[in-house]
C-alpha cells in the first residue's frame, strides 16, 4: 500500500523579503535617490514643501470654497468663457501669434504711443486702408457682427422666457 507523502510547505516570510528589497534599494536606485533629495532640498529652500504642507492640510476647506464658488452662475460663465477664449487662441499659429505680440511691444516702447503727438488722421485713415490694415479690420467686423448677432438672439430668449 502506498504511504502518503507528507509535503511541508516553506512558510514565506513577507516582512523579510521587504526588508531584503529596502536594504538592496539604496545600491541599485543610489543616483535617483540622490536626485530625489537634491529636489527635495530645492524645494524646501524655496518654500515650496511648507505651501504643500499648507494645501494638504487646508484641503478640504479649499476644495469647499472652490465648490462653492464654482457653482454661481457668473463662475460657470467665466469658465464657459475661458474655455472659447482658448479654443479661440488655438486657431492662431503661435509664431504669428509671437509675431503680433513681439510687434505690440515694439509699438508700445517705440510707435505712435510712446510719442509725444499721437499720429493724425490721415496717417491712422491710410494705416486702415492698407492691405493688412483692411484684413484686420474684415476680421474684427466679422467679430463684432457675430457678437451682437449673438446678443439680439440671447434678448429674444430672454423675452420669450419672461
Amino acid at each position: 500500500m502506498a504511504k502518503p507523502v507528507t509535503m511541508f510547505p516553506k512558510v514565506r516570510n513577507e516582512r523579510e523579503e521587504l526588508l531584503a528589497k529596502l536594504s538592496d534599494a539604496p545600491v541599485e536606485h543610489a543616483a535617483a535617490l540622490l536626485d530625489l533629495y537634491e529636489l527635495a532640498q530645492v524645494l524646501h529652500e524655496h518654500g515650496t514643501l511648507d505651501l504643500l504642507r499648507g494645501l494638504v492640510g487646508a484641503s478640504d476647506d479649499l476644495i469647499g470654497r472652490v465648490a462653492r464658488g464654482m457653482s454661481k452662475p457668473e463662475s460657470i460663465r467665466a469658465s464657459r468663457n475661458l474655455i472659447e477664449l482658448v479654443k479661440l487662441l488655438s486657431w492662431f499659429d503661435p509664431e504669428t501669434l509671437k509675431g503680433v505680440v513681439d510687434q505690440g511691444e515694439t509699438l508700445l516702447a517705440t510707435g505712435p504711443i510712446a510719442q509725444s503727438e499721437p499720429p493724425g488722421w490721415w496717417t491712422i485713415f491710410q494705416r486702415m486702408t492698407s492691405r493688412d490694415g483692411r484684413r484686420g479690420l474684415a476680421l474684427i467686423a466679422e467679430v463684432m457682427n457675430e457678437f451682437g448677432r449673438r446678443i439680439d438672439r440671447s434678448k429674444t430668449r430672454e423675452e420669450e422666457a419672461s
